[in-house]
């Protein structure tokens, strides 16, 4: 099951794509992935978020978490030029962001998570200063899904998640990116 291995916890993933509703992960997000053979998975946390939940309470850290993803869905809109992105909070303080695409854009990863990372770390920051006096890191991990016909989707998505996640504990090199060559 997909939910156990992400989230033991809950039951159900919350989807702040539509923040009134929650889904059922298992058939929603395998009906999302099987729409495409190709994906991209971004993961963002909230650097030190049990930090701002212990001072500043679970009020704040919700609108916090909620304008991330607001943030987050616009800027990879705005990056990939894809109205069909998705955004899943798996873990508070955790964003997963998902979009389909291509071997060719899935090349383009790290210049895209970098562009993504910082608009949405811009006005984070902003809100951040202005509630509590403190800014806000985001902490961002990028992985490529490619699936293969008759590939365990479930399986693939989750080795996917943990590669992003593992990227998300090492340093992007910013010279590497295409973004600091223009």
């Amino acid at each position: 099951m997909i939910q156990s291995a992400l989230s033991p916890r809950k039951k159900l993933f919350r989807s702040l794509a539509s923040p009134d509703t929650c889904i059922d992960c298992e058939s929603n997000l395998l009906a999302i992935l099987k729409k495409h053979p190709c994906w991209a998975v971004l993961v963002f946390s909230i650097q030190d978020h049990y930090l701002f939940t212990n001072l500043y309470g679970d009020a704040l850290v919700r609108d916090l978490e909620e304008e991330l993803v607001k943030n987050l869905l616009d800027a990879a809109r705005e990056e990939t030029g894809l109205e069909e992105t998705y955004c899943f909070q798996p873990n508070t303080g955790e964003m997963l962001l998902l979009w389909p695409g291509t071997l060719a854009l899935m090349s383009r990863l790290p210049d895209t998570t970098y562009a993504i990372k910082l608009k949405a770390r811009s006005t984070l920051k902003h809100l951040m200063l202005q509630k509590t006096g403190r800014e806000v890191e985001l902490v961002v991990g990028h992985a490529a899904l490619v699936l293969d016909q008759g590939a365990d989707i479930e399986r693939e998505f989750l080795l996917t998640v943990r590669e992003a996640r593992r990227s998300a504990m090492t340093r992007t090199d910013l010279s590497q990116l295409e973004l600091s060559s223009t």
